[in-house]
């Protein structure tokens, strides 16, 4: 029975779905650094630069 404790504390306790979208928190900084860094330059076969 120790052993069945130990690995209930190892793995963590499931929690209902309910409990962990309160605890999320989206960071509109890290989503703005995201877009843009998805950003590319495109480059034609003439050498003309797209952004």
């Amino acid at each position: 029975m120790l052993n069945a404790t130990r690995s209930a504390c190892i793995m963590g306790e499931e929690k209902p779905e309910e409990e962990l979208m309160g605890k999320r928190k989206s960071s509109p900084r890290l989503s703005a650094v995201r877009a843009y860094r998805t950003a590319t330059s495109i480059v034609d076969a003439n050498g003309a630069s797209y952004t």
